[in-house]
């Protein structure tokens, strides 16, 4: 053979090498990809489950498959534990099923997703914020009477407040009715510590006046509030009655500090309050929304006849802002719903006070006003 041929046979066979080189499937094709969690961020109650889309990117001439596992310091099966499922990968994505156990504690817990397609290894990041509420029973109707006691009635109130909780991961504290003056602190709620396991808290006394929070119980809804990511949403119209002073005029929450000092500071430094003023209404006040906020849009809601209401005037701040407004004397309005952003360890606890219980509204809609308020 020639070397004209040799050359020629070699330029072929290098040609014919270099085809083989790029067929889809070949073990010189690529193994790169990336990983991507659309949403990254799942907010799901205990025992309750949520989903995201694991996108996996490859290039033109991919090879091999990609192998995907979920990874994390709270990653595992059972009630402590959150765990992952993937299902099939169809067009370069991945559904993601994610489940909160039962005890798990609310927090933000980082999760990682691993990707693994032969020697090659990525990841993507995600957090997984375990929500669940503890709901404070503290109206004084039938099953106060005996918390232990499951087979005591329940009130309209409490009938309310437990279905505006469906859909959400909760539990229920029921607040023993006694005297303010004799029996704490048998008639105290949760303690710190005991809130400090729920990223939300509801706490309610209706429309009774004769047991308001116990200082022990501002105590405790302070140190809450100073914690991570948490919401308190407090409804008690005699917490205001109780206070000294309270009339047809707001008092201020800044004097006569001598006297209910914790309670006062409580709604001063934590709900943003400047004056306070409880009203025994016998005309059938209406509350109206606020437009900007989450009851924009919601309807006024009209009072029953007689109707217990706290209302308040807002210390200028930026991180507050009324919900709900009510006459308090002629051309003077007062919030009878407010909010507080920008509490706690970074900034990123809220308070939200309610003036009037929700079993007192005559016409309207309380069970989206709850929504509302659970929400905001």
């Amino acid at each position: 053979m020639n070397t004209r041929n040799i050359i020629g046979l070699v330029l072929v066979t290098a040609a014919l090498v270099s085809c083989r080189g790029t067929t889809p499937g070949s073990t010189n094709g690529d193994q790169d990809f990336t990983l991507t969690a659309q949403p990254s961020e799942l907010g799901i109650g205990a025992s309750h489950v949520g989903t995201t889309s694991i996108r996996i990117t490859r290039p033109g001439n991919a090879t091999g498959a990609v192998k995907l596992t979920f990874e994390g310091a709270v990653a595992g099966t059972g009630a402590d534990h959150i765990s992952g499922a993937f299902g099939p990968q169809t067009g370069g994505t991945s559904v993601l099923t994610v489940t909160v156990g039962a005890h798990v504690s609310a927090g933000t817990y980082p999760v990682t997703v691993r990707g693994t397609n032969g020697a090659l290894t990525k990841t993507t990041g995600m957090q997984v914020k375990v929500e669940k509420w503890l709901l404070v029973d503290a109206d004084r109707s039938a099953n106060n009477a005996a918390p232990q006691d499951n087979s005591k009635p329940l009130s309209t109130l409490d009938t309310t407040m437990r279905a505006a909780l469906v859909g959400k991961a909760f539990d229920v504290f029921v607040v023993k009715a006694g005297r303010i003056a004799t029996d704490v602190p048998a008639i105290n709620g949760p303690n710190a510590d005991t809130l400090s396991k729920y990223s939300g808290v509801v706490w309610y006394t209706g429309n009774q006046w004769d047991q308001p929070p116990t200082r022990d119980d501002v105590n405790a809804m302070t140190s809450y509030l100073a914690g991570t990511d948490h919401k308190l949403i407090v409804q008690s119209a005699a917490f205001v009655q109780n206070l000294d002073g309270t009339g047809n005029v707001f008092q201020e929450t800044d004097q006569n500090t001598d006297k209910n000092t914790a309670q006062k500071a409580f709604l001063r430094d934590q709900f943003g309050i400047a004056g306070y003023t409880f009203q025994y209404r016998r005309d059938g006040p209406s509350v109206q929304p606020v437009d900007g906020t989450v009851t924009q849009g919601m309807g006024a809601l009209q009072l029953t006849n007689p109707a217990s209401t706290a209302a308040f005037k807002r210390r200028e701040d930026a991180d507050g802002h009324p919900l709900l407004t009510v006459e308090v004397n002629q051309n003077v309005r007062g919030a009878v719903a407010l909010e507080k952003t920008g509490l706690g360890n970074k900034g990123s606890s809220a308070a939200v006070y309610l003036g009037f219980s929700p079993d007192e509204v005559g016409t309207g809609d309380s069970a989206g006003l709850l929504s509302r308020l659970l929400r905001e």
